[in-house]
């Protein structure tokens, strides 16, 4: 799996500061102050930020590679809203439903996903279309999954967390062996610094179900956000 660093700054980079990032190979990303970092350069370009005091803040960001195995994969997906479009789409489709988080899917996708998952309940979505269904039963992954760090940390009155992370969210064994069987699980809590925090659930992709999208062309709203797994080495910043 790859390793991206991705470095926000706390200013806009003044010219010198500027000039010195482009000649280590860094890229500016579309977000203000962003820039994507080589693995190569990040010692030099650490060393230059510390010198000229500039506030940063990291993120990493995992990609996979196609030596990865894919019964070695989990992530996160950019799943969006659903919209008509997507409703008298001829293509599978999977979306949130616009009134919260459920799950949902046309039946081309369903019946893509039939043979890489198990354990799954799908219902109707709306009684009026007959080619929408909503995921209204999953499993659950065994254990949380691991965040080395987080930027913050913010409890709701319904005693959840919602936890801002670096982009290091670390699937465990049993996690990956988990998805490997199920295909999609939720994901309800974290293991942060010490700590598990329950937060609201979050759907957790295995390797088969990501390739079937990756092959299918399903639309999302970003690309996916790769859990590195715990046996795996991520070189820090």
């Amino acid at each position: 799996m790859k390793t991206s660093y991705l470095v926000t700054l706390d200013e806009e980079a003044d010219p010198q500061l500027h000039s010195f990032l482009v000649s280590q190979g860094a890229e500016p990303e579309s977000r203000f102050g962003e820039w994507r970092v080589p693995t190569g350069s990040r010692g030099s370009v650490k060393e230059e930020l510390h010198r000229t005091g500039v506030g940063f803040r990291l993120r990493y960001e995992f990609s996979a590679e196609s030596t990865d195995h894919v019964d070695e994969l989990a992530a996160y997906l950019g799943i969006d809203i659903l919209t008509m479009s997507r409703i008298t789409s001829s293509h599978p489709v999977l979306a949130k439903a616009p009134e919260g988080d459920s799950l949902i899917a046309n039946t081309t996708m369903v019946d893509l996903l039939e043979p890489v998952t198990s354990d799954l309940e799908w219902q109707r979505h709306d009684e009026t279309i007959d080619d929408l269904w909503s995921l209204t039963l999953a499993s659950e992954l065994p254990e949380p999954i691991h965040t080395p760090h987080a930027f913050a940390t913010v409890q709701g009155g319904n005693g959840l967390w919602m936890v801002l992370d670096d982009g290091r969210s670390i699937i465990t064994d049993s996690g990956l062996s988990h998805l490997r069987v199920y295909g999609i699980a939720w994901t309800t809590r974290k293991l942060v610094q010490g700590r598990v925090l329950a937060h609201p659930a979050i759907p957790v992709f295995g390797g088969r179900v990501l390739d079937i999208i990756d092959k299918q062309h399903v639309e999302l709203a970003f690309a996916p956000l790769y859990l590195p797994h715990e046996q795996s080495s991520v070189a820090p910043w």
